[in-house]
């Protein structure tokens, strides 16, 4: 009898304690979104100071700088969130934008910059570019400079990070990929194959892919088959998060939690902490994929 009642008071603890952990992480992702939103609107973040990024070598039509978005925590950690395709009206004010910055910058604590592309017509050579340009303003510009590097991407800004990652691969540390919109990526790059040095391992970092099973620019079986291709000891985790559409990510927590563990089992350090990490991934480049297949949450 004693143990009868003992099992029923702690499974009613245990309901109970795992209603208040729920009803936490509602609270959480609400004031969260709250403060996406009104970044949204205000056109910052706490923290962000208006910059001009230089662009060496800008071609006839094309600005010679990007405006974008910075805040220096100091950290030797930085982080390049890019944005949708601009002539869709993509921009680095996007919800999704906002909250990539906001998980690696308000909650691990290390500088962020997100920036307007200057041009989304073409083979994305300008988009790359513009990313190196992006690494080297923040090496010249913040105090301490970082030393590591972490770039994540959303939706066409997703592939213009996975096609700079290789020539940033002395200093870049990990990739996150936000509803990649591999179906439609020949078009977007002009038949130019931005992903497959990805596939390779070329950029010598871990990779964290996000998509959702309702993306209208890119299905569940063209995800599938673009995570069968990575080999050369290529390490990517690719997530599938159940019902989430290309546009309606950043609003589910699933996102937002999956980044944060990910970025805690890579980076060996709890999110909180990731500012005073030197920004080395635990495991060494050349490793197995991390996860064979795509996984949902």
């Amino acid at each position: 009898m004693a143990a009868d009642v003992t099992a029923q008071l702690t499974a009613a603890y245990q309901r109970e304690r795992a209603g208040r952990e729920a009803m936490a992480r509602e609270a959480a992702l609400q004031q969260r979104q709250r403060r996406i939103q009104t970044a949204c609107v205000r056109g910052f973040a706490p923290g962000e100071v208006a910059v001009t990024i230089p662009v060496a070598g800008a071609c006839a039509g094309i600005p010679a700088c990007c405006s974008g978005m910075l805040a220096d925590r100091g950290s030797p950690l930085a982080a390049i969130v890019t944005h949708p395709w601009g002539p869709m009206g993509g921009s680095m004010h996007d919800p999704n934008v906002l909250a990539l910055a906001d998980t690696l910058g308000e909650s691990g604590g290390v500088t962020t910059l997100r920036f307007n592309f200057r041009c989304g017509i073409g083979r994305g050579h300008s988009s790359a570019d513009d990313i190196r340009a992006a690494w080297a303003f923040l090496r010249s510009c913040c105090d301490p400079p970082p030393s590591r590097l972490i770039l994540a991407g959303y939706s066409y800004g997703s592939l213009c990070v996975a096609d700079a990652a290789p020539s940033l691969r002395e200093h870049l540390s990990a990739l996150i990929l936000l509803a990649p919109p591999l179906s439609f990526a020949a078009p977007l790059f002009f038949c130019r194959d931005v992903t497959s040095p990805l596939q390779r391992g070329e950029a010598r970092a871990p990779a964290l892919l996000i998509s959702g099973t309702a993306d209208q620019f890119c299905s569940v079986r063209r995800y599938e088959r673009f995570s069968r291709g990575f080999s050369g000891g290529a390490r990517a985790t690719m997530l599938s998060v159940r019902g989430a559409d290309h546009f309606s990510l950043w609003m589910m927590a699933a996102p937002a939690a999956q980044l944060a563990s990910w970025l805690q089992a890579t980076f060996g350090c709890p999110l909180a902490e990731l500012r005073q990490s030197a920004g080395e991934p635990v495991a060494a480049p050349g490793m197995a994929p991390a996860e064979e297949g795509v996984r949902q949450v």
